[in-house]
């Protein structure tokens, strides 16, 4: 902002220079710069002539008390437009480091205050006063390349090769961009799978049938194996590199997909749509719609022969815009501008019910290859009964094979099965009875960490055995758990059926003290922030989860996660918490909600957050930031 005649209290960039000791980190200083480029741009736009600043240097750039950027110092300003009888400007003075030549010389123009503005800009980022000696100075090689050469280019010795103040600003909002747009999270991989038993004829015609339409839906009951084969087909017809994987939470909204995919084609060099969320999230503005912003996304995917792969559609079965999206890609997969595979127990293809394939049990043959261990082997009635009861269901078959692995007397397993209403309620007592105690703490524990699983850094935070390392193989290899890859570590996981009795088992102390310990651990790592306000959340820690969500807000937003925190803090008692805490997460769901477009929740949440912050005196700062977002939302609601 400009203006002249504002008495203006603060401290100047100098000032907040030698406070530091030190130099300003590059984004702060950029932004600073920008303001002030704004104001060069807005000067030298000015007719007839063009208004020069003419002594541009940190002591003339003032900060208010609430953060704004003030140019002062209007002296030289005046007497540099006041010369209208000739057509050549006149300016006296200037500072040593700041002014350039021509200036001296008494000619100076609008790339004069451009030349001072780098020289500052260059103060703030080295700590050092800008060199005496005209042209671009020696610049650390720790600055970015991009932060280097506007520097250097704005300090040309020949006024015609500096840009104008306009060019400038352009850069400078580029540069804000590109440096403050958070990286991409690490691409979500798909699970580790053994070869695929019994379904030869099904493989063969799905890896067929995408390569041939570009679609394949997968349905069928939990346990049937649909993601086994869908990453067994994706790895058939598409390289790692140039395939999505997504498996759907519960309750997910269609915003966590669009950021997921977004941030993958960042990945692949493809950056547009996910730089575009980083730039409304940083801004405060509203998102772009999940549909019009997945349009983009699949214009981004066009011509590059990527397959995309949604596992687990149940989850977020009810969401007409997940419907709707999701119907999107399966036309975009139809018109060969991508391929598509999506799973669910339920239809997985609302568009093309045809393309869709519905897993049935495996039969006699295939099921006996799952019932491996040799005491089932020798009984030959005892393998048909089993393979019968559980109607050749995969997971079903692998929990008796688990069960009669450890049961003394498998006969008893076939009778109780007859008498059994649930088969796999009944086969997960049976293992459960047969499991050691270290086995068992090592299924809790991965159960109460829900669809994400751990790894085994989290789990030996539940499960402090020295034996660990052996267990986790074990259950592996025996199928009890499922593996993938994040971040380059060993995730394991349980199959839902599995999950579900396990962490239905535990009592409901125990569990919040688990979730309340994972929460502990996860809160360490900026990247589990999330996952950390959830387990605080899960375990009916309010103040732990808040305090989390309050504090560092922008970070998930940065990452796609407004809507997660939304559901996060609607979960939470908010009233049961002290005034500041609850005025600074009520600014943080206000926050959120802006960004969704939910304009009338963000008002409300942003007024209680400023009365509760002015009845405590809070810090001007967050009080005006509050302020800010509250007249964006009064304006986007209208």
């Amino acid at each position: 902002m400009l203006e002249s005649l504002k008495y203006v209290t603060g401290t100047d960039l100098l000032k907040l220079l030698k406070r530091r000791s030190e130099p300003l980190p590059e984004l702060e200083a950029l932004r600073y710069m920008r303001d002030v480029a704004s104001a060069l741009a807005y000067m030298h736009s000015r007719t007839p002539r063009p208004v020069l600043h003419g002594d541009l240097k940190p002591q003339n750039v003032m900060l208010d008390e609430i953060g704004r950027v003030w140019l002062i110092d209007f002296g030289l300003a005046r007497r540099a437009v006041a010369d209208t009888a000739t057509d050549r400007v006149v300016a006296i003075g200037g500072t040593p480091g700041y002014t350039p030549p021509e200036h001296w010389y008494g000619q100076p123009e609008p790339r004069s205050d451009v030349y001072a503005l780098a020289a500052m800009l260059y103060e703030l980022v080295t700590g050092l006063h800008p060199p005496r000696t005209h042209g671009p100075p020696d610049l650390p090689p720790h600055l970015h390349a991009q932060v280097r050469r506007l520097i250097a280019n704005a300090m040309a010795v020949d006024v015609k090769e500096r840009p104008s103040a306009d060019a400038f600003l352009a850069t400078l909002d580029e540069l804000l961009v590109s440096l403050n747009v958070a990286p991409p999270p690490a691409a979500e991989r798909p699970p580790a799978v053994d070869r695929v038993v019994g379904r030869a004829t099904e493989l063969a015609q799905l890896v067929g049938q995408l390569t041939a339409t570009g679609l394949v839906g997968l349905s069928g009951m939990a346990g049937m194996g649909k993601t086994t084969l869908a990453v067994t087909v994706a790895q058939r017809v598409a390289p790692t590199e140039r395939t999505f994987w997504h498996r759907f939470r519960v309750g997910e909204r269609a915003e966590v997909l669009v950021t997921q995919l977004a941030g993958w084609l960042a990945h692949l060099g493809r950056g547009l749509v996910w730089q575009q969320l980083q730039r409304a999230q940083q801004g405060g503005g509203q998102l772009p719609s999940p549909e019009l912003l997945v349009e983009q996304l699949i214009q981004l995917a066009r011509g590059q022969r990527l397959l995309l792969c949604c596992d687990d559609r149940h989850w977020i079965e009810g969401d007409d815009e997940l419907a709707r999206i999701l119907a999107r890609l399966e036309q975009a997969a139809l018109a060969g501008d991508l391929k598509l595979i999506i799973t669910s127990r339920g239809a997985a293809l609302r568009e093309a019910l045809a393309l869709n394939q519905c897993l049935g049990g495996l039969d006699d043959e295939a099921a006996a290859l799952l019932l491996s261990h040799e005491r089932l082997q020798q009984n030959q009635e005892l393998l048909t009964a089993l393979v019968t009861l559980t109607a050749g269901n995969p997971q079903f078959l692998v929990l008796a094979n688990a069960a009669t692995e450890r049961i003394r007397d498998p006969q008893t397993l076939r009778e109780r099965l007859l008498s059994s209403t649930a088969v796999e309620d009944y086969l997960l007592r049976e293992l459960d009875d047969q499991l050691g105690e270290e086995e068992r703490q090592v299924l809790e524990a991965v159960a109460l960490l829900r669809d994400e699983g751990g790894t085994r850094e989290v789990l030996e935070v539940l499960v402090p055995a020295r034996r660990l390392r052996r267990t986790l193989k074990s259950l592996v290899e025996h199928h009890l758990l499922i593996t993938s890859e994040r971040n380059d570590e060993r995730v394991y996981m349980l199959h839902a059926i599995v999950q579900h009795f396990y962490y239905e088992g535990l009592a409901c102390r125990m569990r919040r003290s688990m979730h309340q310990q994972v929460a502990t651990h996860y809160a360490q790592t900026e990247q589990t922030l999330l996952a950390a306000a959830r387990h605080y959340a899960w375990g009916d820690d309010t103040v732990g989860a808040a305090t989390l969500l309050s504090s560092q807000p922008w970070r998930l937003l940065s990452q796609g996660h407004a809507r997660a925190m939304v559901l996060i803090i609607e979960s939470l008692a908010l009233d049961t918490l002290d005034d500041r805490l609850q005025g600074a997460l009520r600014s943080a769901y206000g926050e959120a909600a802006a960004l969704l477009g939910d304009h009338t929740t963000a008002l409300q949440q942003l007024q209680q957050a400023i009365r509760l912050g002015t009845a405590h005196d809070e810090n001007r700062t967050r009080h005006a930031r509050r302020y800010r977002l509250l007249a964006r939302s009064c304006l986007r609601r209208r």
